[in-house]
């Protein structure tokens, strides 16, 4: 995969070039006008790699004593994929899409290099020199997947236009996006987390919601489920965070009147027990009351209430009274006496790695706690995988039912939440393990750790990088019901 955020494009692992987005990364450019297919007789031997820490791919064909080298790289300002070919006999052939680039392939390439090398330097460093490699993948794949124009980040590539297979993935989910914020603030990609940011207000529902999905321009997708609740917690929560870290106050002000209505809806779904209403779980596939969703929307009211302290205090304790709510309601219905850990749904004993959102990020409840370590050691034990990966939740049967990158990344975030670096470091350990030899990490692996469905998914990027840095200021506080500090006038 390549992009620039006007144009991004797919590759094939002998060089064919798949599929070309532009100028959005969810507008696919029909490519039967332009002359990109390399064909050659014969058997041949593909190796491919991308160019040190760039937005280059360098494709390598031998067949005997014959060589053939494919270069692609997409312009760094402008919306174009340009390949320069060199063939057996020497002859170089350069094609550029869709516009006609009138530079030297060359430069290109090199500035290409120096753009790349500098984004990747104004980010905090990787946690870990042995994560630093994967780490820095995982930056270009958030300039990839990111629109330029709009601010928003696509899930991933586009893989199955036709949904026979899936919903389909070159959209947009607020709750991807929320912790692909996280994960540029925690690299300190600033100004990608506040062009996410700015985003998501304007995808939002008058009534204060976000639907299930978004096309990158901030219109509804086709979806299959009314909403998804965790998505509106989720998206309050990264603003938090934001505020936490970047302490911008205009950002703040622009951001105030989305949480406002946000907050305002989530409060009306609460019932009499401290309960959200139905909606579509995590993974969006069954309607139900879930803890996972209760824990989002205890992490998004608290964070409304920090917000409520800046901009509007009487409502600071409206909000902050309605999440503790919803958090004492997840220790009354959600646990299990007779299971001995939490439940992931009312009516649901299924063991699911979504109730690993308890604790991290939301901390609904103490992740120390014994019910907790409970649950997380059910999680490990039920969905645990030879080699280290984790199912999504028993019996889960999506795309083959393989194991998730992101389920394992989680895991090693609540170790790491606890103190038990051995255990973080082990997922960052399989993180590196399951990744393509060209660094991308996909959403399902089988377990040898080859790539099953979707890549890259910039969800299990986004993990990867959270994993890598240290935790955020708003992860790192244990009481969600106090109040960030107030903004002083000048």
């Amino acid at each position: 995969m390549l992009g620039n955020g006007s144009l991004l494009a797919t590759f094939s692992a002998h060089g064919h070039v798949e599929r070309v987005w532009c100028p959005h990364p969810d507008r696919e450019l029909d490519l039967t006008p332009f002359d990109l297919d390399v064909v050659l007789d014969g058997e041949w031997i593909w190796t491919q790699e991308y160019v040190g820490s760039a937005q280059i791919l360098r494709t390598s064909g031998r067949s005997g004593e014959r060589a053939v080298l494919i270069e692609d790289v997409v312009h760094d300002t402008q919306p174009a994929l340009m390949r320069r070919t060199t063939f057996p006999d020497g002859q170089v052939k350069t094609v550029s899409v869709p516009l006609a680039v009138d530079e030297p392939f060359g430069d290109v390439l090199e500035r290409r290099k120096r753009v790349d090398a500098a984004r990747i330097a104004d980010a905090a460093p990787a946690l870990r020199q042995r994560a630093a490699e994967l780490y820095e993948r995982s930056l270009l794949v958030f300039d990839a997947l990111a629109d330029r124009e709009t601010g928003a980040v696509i899930a991933a590539p586009e893989l199955d236009p036709g949904r026979i297979h899936s919903g389909g993935y070159g959209f947009v989910w607020a709750r991807d996006l929320s912790f692909l914020v996280l994960a540029f603030l925690a690299s300190r990609r600033d100004e990608l987390a506040r062009r996410a940011l700015l985003w998501l207000p304007r995808a939002q529902e008058p009534e204060g919601l976000w639907a299930q999905r978004h096309w990158t321009d901030g219109t509804v997708a086709p979806s299959w489920c009314a909403h998804q609740i965790d998505e509106t917690g989720s998206v309050l929560f990264a603003y938090e965070a934001a505020w936490r870290e970047l302490a911008d106050e205009a950002l703040d002000d622009a951001l105030w009147p989305s949480v406002r209505r946000a907050a305002d809806f989530l409060v009306a779904t609460v019932d009499e027990r401290g309960l959200p209403c139905a909606t579509a779980d995590l993974w969006e596939e069954r309607e139900g009351r879930h803890a996972y969703t209760a824990a989002a929307v205890v992490a998004g009211l608290n964070a409304a209430s920090s917000f409520a302290a800046r901009h509007e205090p009487a409502l600071q304790d409206v909000y902050a009274d309605a999440a503790a709510r919803v958090r004492e309601a997840i220790d009354r219905f959600f646990w299990s006496d007779d299971e001995g850990r939490y439940l992931r749904t009312l009516g649901d004993p299924t063991v699911d790695a979504s109730l690993l959102g308890l604790a991290w990020p939301f901390a609904a409840v103490d992740a120390r706690d014994e019910r907790m370590r409970a649950t997380v050691a059910a999680v490990e034990r039920k969905l645990g995988r030879p080699g280290g990966g984790i199912l999504r939740y028993e019996g889960d049967t999506y795309a083959g039912g393989n194991p998730w990158v992101l389920a394992a990344l989680w895991v090693g975030l609540w170790h790491r939440q606890v103190g038990d670096a051995a255990g973080h470091g082990r997922a960052i350990e399989y993180a590196r393990r399951v990744a393509t030899p060209l660094g991308l990490l996909a959403e399902q692996v089988t377990e040898s750790g080859q790539p099953a469905w979707v890549l890259p998914l910039a969800w299990s990027h986004a993990m990867y990088v959270l994993a890598a840095r240290p935790e955020l200021s708003l992860m790192r506080s244990t009481e969600r019901v106090t109040p960030s500090p107030v903004r002083i006038p000048n």
